[in-house]
C-alpha cells in the first residue's frame, strides 16, 4: 500500500525561531524589505512595514541521499510486518555542507507508524548543501523529504 503524495507544505511556523530576516529562494520572487522598531522582552509589537509573517523553507540539494539499503534499516517493524508505506518531510537547518542539524518533523504520513523517529533516525546518513546567497549561508529551514515508498519484504 502506497501513501498518498504529500501536498506541498502549507505556510508553517519556523522550528529555528524568527522568519523576519529570511527570504524566500525556494522558487522565484523577490524578496520584501522592512524597517520598525520595537521594544520589550521576548516576543513584543512594534511599528513598521515588515516581511510577510509566513515561515520560508528551501527544498533540500542533496550532496548524499542514503540508498534504498540503508533506507531498510530504519524501516519501522510494524510498517515492515504489515507491509505499509509512508512518508515524512523534515526541516533541518544546514549551517555548513554536510550533515544537517536541528531536523524536525513537519509532515508524518501516516503518523502512528514510526515513520517520523525512523527519519529522524536517518539525520547523521544525510548530506546536504546549505542555502547560499551572495556567497553567504542563510539561515533557512531546509525541507528533507524521505520516502519510505516499498517495505522491504522479509525473507523466510
Amino acid at each position: 500500500m502506497l501513501a498518498p503524495p504529500l501536498p506541498p507544505p502549507p505556510s508553517l511556523v519556523s522550528p529555528f525561531g524568527s522568519d523576519s530576516a529570511v527570504v524566500q529562494l525556494a522558487g522565484s520572487g523577490t524578496a520584501g524589505t522592512g524597517a520598525g522598531e520595537g521594544s520589550g522582552v521576548g516576543l513584543g509589537a512594534g511599528s513598521g512595514a515588515g516581511g510577510d509573517g509566513k515561515a520560508h523553507y528551501a527544498k533540500a540539494s542533496w550532496i548524499y541521499r542514503p540508498t534504498d539499503a540503508e533506507l531498510r534499516r530504519f524501516w519501522p517493524a510494524e510498517a515492515v510486518r504489515r507491509h505499509i508505506s509512508g512518508r515524512v518531510i523534515l526541516a533541518c537547518a544546514v549551517p555548513r555542507s554536510g550533515r544537517p542539524e536541528r531536523c524536525v518533523v513537519l509532515i508524518e504520513t501516516p503518523a502512528d507508524m514510526g515513520f517520523g523517529a525512523a527519519a529522524l533516525a536517518m539525520q547523521p546518513l544525510f548530506r546536504i548543501r546549505p542555502v547560499l546567497r551572495n556567497g553567504k549561508v542563510v539561515a533557512l529551514p531546509i525541507l528533507v523529504p524521505v520516502a519510505f515508498d516499498t517495505p522491504p519484504l522479509r525473507k523466510r
